[in-house]
């Protein structure tokens, strides 16, 4: 198996033999890799690196033997998000914004001779989500927004692109497979519900949306077994994943309550979706990850349905016994809505403890319990930890997601305001001593909490957060606009209202201590967006300090960087929140 890993530092590629799990590292760089591929016809294997943090993927080839490395793209300043492989190994099928940093062109490059040919050329963010080969065709996938999303068929004998679909209404399509009759489509969708199930598509007919697995939360993975009899998939419920396998013959859905509660897949910039097969068709590869168990790999025989850990991740001498478990709790926001959050409570200390709000960014996504180094540090610190999923989260439907969206931005800020609220009732805490934290998106909901609701807070930290709405849409990498946009209004319509709700203009109201950290590479949220901020935060006379990084993009992700980010930040906390 080859796998990802951040055990040196920064996430490499690793490779283990199933018989002895002895891992063997294959890349060795000082970047980050997002993604690693198996060649389907030999042990040649492909990912995807970009460098500083600037999400410009390179696509690499690595031999079996893991001896010789070579570029397959050596483009800098292009972005080339990877497809699939032919079924033969020889060719791969991916998209790039080459043409004008925008728009995310379809090409197919040969292996062997590295001839790449444009198959669509087409304005918007395409990418390949599947490879019909028996009919020499693509599905691409075309990203308009997180709830609005096409699927289109791309004849490669006469280059017509003809949208699928058309009458199944608008939603998310995360994943495409083939079946082994060449003709049935296996999708992750929500078109036309409210929760992500999974649907069938029978290419003979026209473009019919089935159905076939439609619980009342989301389907977060699928994987379909090489003979294409069973579907193995996993369910988010309420953040927790359930693990399941459907006899596509008989319909039979059986359980597979075998893992500890916790979370398929990871989360973040390596995102993996978390369900592989073997090619034996009975054991299942499983990323798994849970509050006290750092993520790992997981192999769970479907038959006899035994599970074996394949990988064993240090946990630098921490007694797992130190990691504590949340509540799941549900709290009543301004407008009598029950809002979700998980709640941990503070370790090492007998004083009443203070209290530290995790927010997400996304906004599109969700806080789950898998494994947080973060939270489990500042737990241990003596915090409680409270990490809320206001209205707009993903994983509670697409009504719940579509709660936040444009006008409506500023209800989450007040769900962040209940949740605060929340706290102060708890037992054990100090109800004076409440800090916000988050990231990107969720950076500016650390920066509007502080601004529209300042006596609620003791301290904030504010990761890569959105300062300004106007100047991040004009700076944002222009791929990125577009997207963003529609979900938070766009500068031709909506420009007031985005003025208005940006808390650069209302810096004057903070009350509390603010810490500042940001990657100078950043293509998501500029850095300029931070720097702005500092200097207005300090003309007003608050107090503000900042941590910056000059070879990070969106996110910390080298372990040295790690080191100061968040060392820094628990001593900013300490020093304002630890009471004497």
């Amino acid at each position: 198996m080859a796998y990802l890993t951040e055990t040196t530092g920064v996430t490499q590629v690793w490779r283990a033999a199933l018989d002895n799990l002895i891992p063997h590292q294959v890349s060795f760089f000082d970047e980050r890799v997002a993604s690693v591929h198996y060649s389907p016809v030999a042990k040649n294997l492909l990912f995807c690196m970009d460098r500083g943090g600037n999400e410009n993927m390179q696509m690499y080839l690595v031999d079996e033997e893991g001896a010789l490395c070579e570029a397959l793209t050596e483009e800098p300043d292009v972005m080339h998000l990877f497809g699939c492989w032919s079924s033969d190994g020889k060719r791969i099928a991916f998209s790039s914004n080459s043409r004008n940093a925008r728009d995310f062109d379809v090409q197919i490059l040969d292996i062997e001779t590295r001839e790449r040919s444009v198959v669509l050329e087409q304005d918007g963010r395409n990418a390949v989500m599947a490879w019909l080969e028996e009919a020499n065709a693509l599905i691409v996938h075309r990203l308009h927004s997180s709830a609005h999303q096409e699927l289109f068929y791309l004849d490669l004998n006469t280059g017509k692109c003809r949208k699928m679909l058309a009458e199944a209404g608008t939603g998310a399509f995360n994943k495409v497979v083939v079946g082994p009759d060449k003709h049935t489509l296996y999708l992750l969708t929500d078109a036309g519900r409210n929760f992500v199930g999974i649907a069938t598509i029978d290419l003979r007919q026209e473009d019919e949306l089935k159905y076939i697995v439609t619980p009342d939360w989301d389907v977060e993975a699928m994987a379909l077994s090489p003979c294409g009899t069973r579907l193995a998939y996993s369910v988010n419920e309420d953040g927790y994943s359930s693990l399941h396998l459907l006899d596509l013959a008989t319909g039979a859905d059986t359980p597979l309550d075998v893992l500890p509660e916790g979370v398929i897949g990871l989360v973040g910039v390596t995102a993996d979706e978390g369900l592989t097969w073997h090619p034996d068709g009975t054991n299942l590869a499983v990323t798994f990850s849970a509050p006290d168990h750092n993520p790992d790999i997981w192999m769970v025989d479907t038959v006899s349905k035994k599970v074996r850990q394949l990988t064993y991740s240090s946990t630098a001498g921490i007694p797992k016994s130190s990691f504590v478990r949340p509540e799941l709790i549900r709290y009543s926001t301004f407008d009598g809505m029950q809002l979700p959050a998980l709640y941990f409570k503070a370790k090492n200390t007998t004083k009443p403890a203070p209290v530290l709000v995790f927010v997400h960014g996304g906004p599109a996504s969700q806080s789950r319990p898998s494994f947080n180094a973060v939270w489990q540090y500042f737990i241990n610190r003596g915090y409680a930890v409270f990490v809320t999923n206001v209205r707009g989260s993903i994983g509670y439907g697409k009504e719940y997601m579509a709660l936040d969206d444009v006008e409506k931005r500023m209800d989450s800020v007040k769900d962040l305001a209940y949740g605060a609220e929340w706290i102060k009732k708890q037992p054990g805490v100090d109800p004076n001593r409440i800090a916000v934290m988050g990231g990107s998106y969720g950076g500016f909901m650390v920066l509007s909490a502080i601004t529209n609701y300042p006596d609620l807070w003791s301290a904030a930290v504010n990761f890569y957060g959105i300062a300004d709405f106007v100047t991040f849409l004009k700076n944002t990498s222009s791929y990125r606009r577009a997207h963003r946009e529609a979900e938070y209004g766009s500068l031709e319509h909506d420009l007031d209202f985005l003025r208005e709700i940006s808390p650069i203009h209302y810096v004057e109201a903070i009350k509390c201590p603010l810490l500042v950290v940001h990657g100078t590479e950043d293509p998501r949220v500029p850095f300029s967006e931070s720097e702005q901020l500092v200097e207005k935060v300090r003309a007003k006379g608050g107090t503000v300090e900042t941590i910056y990084f000059n070879d990070e993009g969106h996110g910390i992700v080298k372990l040295e960087n790690k080191l100061v980010a968040y060392g820094g930040t628990a001593d900013f906390l300490d020093k304002h929140m630890i009471a004497e």
